[in-house]
């Protein structure tokens, strides 16, 4: 997009550009600090803006080992007191062409269900007085789904404090419903079309 003429004297203003998951570049980044600029160039999965244009750092894997990411919560860091967010996956396994944030990519990683179950444990422990779902939909990855299910079975956490969430329709099903009878959860759903010929022109599939 900033290479777009109307955008493109707003790219000199733009020092990264972080294409694709941002947790693995964004450590690198903060590492290089103090080591001027040319060392942006040795981050993988970066684009850097040059007088000729954009450059591309060397590709950087898909991350898919997200149990080892980092939590606030389990590592105590978060203030008491305070909404907690969950995140079950990574990205979005849809490639909707209105859409950034979606890739298709197949291998986006998940949380496991004992990782989830440590952070939903956290989140209580911190006092969390509700818990917001950032995953572009809290049924759109079964496996991710299927793991939270078994996380809330162990801890309970979702019949003391509410949960908010983004459903899909096209895409809900007898455990969804069950959860959602078991727990104080708070649904959205947001509905772009049923029309057939809309929905196959933006590339996005429903039952």
């Amino acid at each position: 997009m900033l290479a777009l003429p109307y955008y493109r004297e707003g790219a000199q203003t733009v020092d990264v550009l972080v294409l694709r998951e941002g947790e693995g570049p964004m450590a690198d980044i903060v590492a290089c600090h103090g080591q001027g600029r040319a060392a942006l160039f040795d981050v993988p999965g970066l684009d850097l803006h040059e007088a000729s244009g954009w450059v591309k750092t060397k590709e950087r894997p898909w991350l898919n080992a997200v149990d080892q990411l980092p939590s606030p919560f389990q590592a105590g860091l978060t203030p008491h007191g305070r909404s907690a967010h969950l995140q079950t996956f990574l990205g979005c396994p849809m490639s909707c062409n209105f859409c950034e944030w979606g890739n298709g990519h197949d291998a986006s990683g998940f949380h496991s269900a004992d990782w989830l179950t440590a952070e939903l444990k956290a989140f209580r422990a911190r006092g969390a007085p509700s818990v917001m779902s950032v995953d572009a939909g809290l049924n759109l990855n079964a496996k991710a789904f299927k793991n939270l299910l078994v996380a809330e079975e162990r801890v309970g956490l979702f019949s003391e404090v509410p949960l908010l969430a983004e459903v899909y329709p096209s895409t809900i099903n007898d455990d969804l419903f069950s959860f959602l009878q078991r727990s104080k959860t708070e649904i959205g759903i947001g509905l772009q079309s049923y029309e057939p010929e809309v929905l196959q022109l933006v590339q996005r599939r429903a039952k």
